[in-house]
């Protein structure tokens, strides 16, 4: 369960991003999630399913930056 809330968390920030500060908020989180993910995240299951949850978070983000 917890590991499904991070991934809701990390979503969000990246999507809050987008709308908050546009195409440039939406990079600057989409690589600080990366990052984060590459040095903190140890269990290649789980940096699969975050690296899955930050491409989906990007996708997102990216269709909302797209629509202003």
């Amino acid at each position: 369960m917890e590991i499904l809330i991070y991934q809701i968390v990390i979503g969000a920030i990246i999507v809050v991003a987008a709308i908050v500060k546009g195409e440039i908020g939406l990079k600057y989180a989409t690589i600080g999630a990366v990052v984060w993910t590459v040095f903190h995240i140890f269990m290649p299951w789980l940096m699969l399913l975050q690296f899955v949850t930050i491409a989906l978070a990007f996708g997102i983000g990216n269709a909302i930056v797209q629509e202003e």
